[in-house]
């Protein structure tokens, strides 16, 4: 499948690459995050066309807060941090998210989920734990095992309700435990989501599919999965290449401005073309009137900006040292 080679190539040059911040990857990685579980709480209230229209037990959901959702997601991600993915985990997962309508575990009814009826009751800690072995065992692409998981517990149907919503948040806990970014389900693909879901579900429920051998409307579940965790990884290498952080230390300073000549020759270089711009902080270096340091962040690999330095350094008769601290947490 040509999307799992391009996630393994943009994946890689993320985990790889010696300029990128491990505070950015994680910040921007939880943003994302939080991102996707804003989205799907609410992915399913995309087909009421008048809020008043929403049954009254479903309003205290639609309502919820910005800070609401934040912390039953964070809670519900605690969970599975804490547990692993487990039989015990996924019984708390639904109450985690939805308390309004999952309490004491799994379902304790029969449901209908797009016309197909889900296995019984009694069969949901079955077929949980047979998805936990499925999870825990299976050396697939990471990607592949992740929307297995998406679909599968869907198909379960372990809650009364919110599996949409526990699915996704599975998926993207699966994803992350092999550095992968978070597939983000948009509003704006609720159609397209749902048809393909609805396809998948069918040959599952007829047997026709599986995660190791699945069936045309499977794979293009899988890939519009893929499409969705492609789409987060070049948001967050972009995030990445344009919060690149650097050290300049200047020495030898003698020609009057050539401190600011140098920080503005930085400036202009992130102004260039599609670039996320350069900022650039002068500092004194604690070395006596002829030291001083450029804080670098922005749009520009180590070797341009020792390119560009060196031009200046000629200019001015100055030395510089560049200290690359994208590494590092401050």
């Amino acid at each position: 499948m040509d999307i799992l080679r391009r996630i393994d190539q943009v994946v890689g040059r993320i985990n790889t690459h010696p300029e990128y911040s491990k505070c950015v990857y994680k910040e921007f990685t939880r943003a994302l995050r939080e991102e996707a579980g804003r989205e799907s709480y609410f992915l399913e209230f995309t087909r009421v066309m008048d809020p008043r229209s929403i049954p009254k037990e479903d309003k205290e959901i639609f309502e919820l807060s910005e800070p609401q959702i934040r912390s039953r997601l964070g809670n519900a991600w605690d969970l599975l941090a804490r547990n692993g993915i487990d039989l015990f985990s996924l019984s708390k997962l639904g109450e985690i998210l939805l308390p309004e309508k999952n309490s004491g575990g799994f379902r304790n009814r029969e449901v209908q989920v797009f016309g197909f009826a889900p296995p019984g009751p009694l069969e949901v800690p079955q077929g949980i734990d047979n998805l936990v072995g499925f999870l825990n065992a299976s050396d697939i692409h990471s990607v592949l095992r992740a929307s297995a998981a998406h679909l599968d517990l869907i198909r379960i149907h372990p809650y009364a309700d919110g599996n949409k919503r526990a699915a996704q948040l599975l998926q993207n806990f699966c994803l992350a435990k092999t550095g992968h970014p978070p597939a983000i389900i948009p509003l704006t693909d609720s159609e397209l989501y749902f048809n393909l879901l609805k396809g998948a579900l069918s040959d599952r429920y007829a047997f026709k599919s599986t995660a190791f051998q699945p069936s045309e409307s499977e794979r293009l579940f899988t890939e519009y999965i893929g499409s969705r965790v492609l789409a987060s990884a070049e948001r967050l290498e972009a995030e990445l290449a344009k919060n690149r952080a650097y050290d300049v230390l200047l020495t030898n300073v003698d020609q009057p401005g050539a401190v600011h000549s140098t920080a503005n020759a930085l400036r202009n270089i992130g102004r260039r073309g599609n670039r996320g711009g350069i900022k650039v902080k002068i500092e004194k270096n604690n070395q006596g009137k002829k030291g001083e340091k450029l804080e670098v962040i922005g749009d520009i690999g180590e070797r341009e900006l020792g390119e560009v330095l060196s031009i200046c350094a000629k200019r001015a008769h100055l030395k510089y040292q560049i200290v690359n601290r994208s590494c590092g947490c401050d």
